[in-house]
């Protein structure tokens, strides 16, 4: 009889245990997103994202998110290591910025406006 009731919980144990996995990856929190504005109208914003380096052939897609007032705008200046962090607005959204969204589902909560880093001129 103990042996029998051991084997179920253990039985019970594997099964449950991808369940629990999975719901782990559900609240894992998505990853901001790095891109160029296309457009502010309204409580929208449209950017164009960054594809990554290590994907050949990947072609910039572009993506919308909902701005609430709950979003924050923040403008980032300085060097990686000496960042400073000061607020914005919605308004000092503008085409062509260098931004990155933090979001849930489609709903933009942190907006960070930084400058577009210089590209190297050949000569």
């Amino acid at each position: 009889m103990v042996r029998l009731l051991a084997c179920a919980l253990a039985g019970a144990l594997l099964f449950l245990t991808p369940l629990s996995a999975d719901a782990a990856k559900a609240k894992k929190k998505a990853k901001p997103i790095k891109g160029t504005v296309v457009e502010v109208k309204g409580e929208t914003l449209t950017i164009r994202t960054v594809p990554a380096k290590k994907q050949t052939g990947a072609k910039p897609v572009e993506k919308v998110f909902k701005l609430t007032s709950a979003t924050k705008v923040e403008k980032v200046s300085g060097k990686k290591t000496e960042q400073k962090v000061t607020p914005a607005a919605v308004s000092d959204l503008a085409k062509n910025q260098t931004v990155t969204v933090s979001h849930k589902g489609e709903t933009a909560t942190v907006v960070k406006i930084s400058k577009a880093k210089k590209k190297k001129t050949t000569t």
